[in-house]
């Protein structure tokens, strides 16, 4: 009598887990579907402006670099259109300097993202941002560390001139409460 209890307890155990897997299958199979509506929008439209192979050159306000600050910028728009990969090389005060660039647009935020990480430094940078149309601008901001490692807050503004150009500014939060460059990279299409 106890076998037959123990045989039928197993057998409802195991009904019970195939009936449970079924049931994730089917969720699983609802789900997918939403999965991949995920398609590049509007938005994606903007990032597209810097696909393609860039000349990029660097200055500093009140900086006279002894050797040009340069570098080659590459990037495409990788995983279904959804998230512009770039990478950056070249040479910084005449020393070789690396990035690399993820930026996508989250629906779910309604912002711009993106991270960063070069070969300067050890921890890797995040943005969220907006786009401005009537300036062509998009503004990306992140917190930071300047050169000594205490926290900043920066303003990234990437303007599009036209297809051809564009111009990455990067401004530092003061403690006046305003935004001043630091750096800009001039973009030209390489051709």
């Amino acid at each position: 009598m106890k076998l037959a209890l123990l045989a039928l307890s197993l057998t409802a155990l195991a009904l019970g887990s195939l009936a449970a897997f079924a049931s994730q299958d089917k969720k699983d199979a609802a789900a997918a579907p939403a999965m991949q509506a995920v398609k590049p929008s509007a938005h994606h439209k903007i990032l597209e402006r810097k696909v393609g192979t860039w000349d990029a050159t660097v200055t500093i306000p009140g900086i006279e670099w002894a050797a040009p600050s340069t570098a080659v910028y590459t990037a495409k728009l990788d995983h279904g259109g959804l998230w512009l990969v770039a990478d950056y090389r070249g040479v910084f005060n005449g020393q070789p300097f690396t990035g690399h660039e993820v930026q996508g647009f989250d629906s779910m935020k309604d912002k711009f993202v993106a991270t960063w990480v070069d070969s300067m430094m050890d921890h890797l940078m995040t943005f969220e941002g907006t786009y401005d149309e009537k300036t062509q601008t998009l503004a990306m901001f992140t917190d930071s560390f300047d050169m000594e490692g205490k926290p900043i807050k920066e303003r990234h503004d990437t303007k599009f001139v036209d297809a051809d150009n564009w111009i990455l500014t990067m401004n530092q939060l003061g403690a006046d409460g305003a935004y001043k460059p630091t750096m800009t990279i001039t973009y030209r299409r390489k051709k």
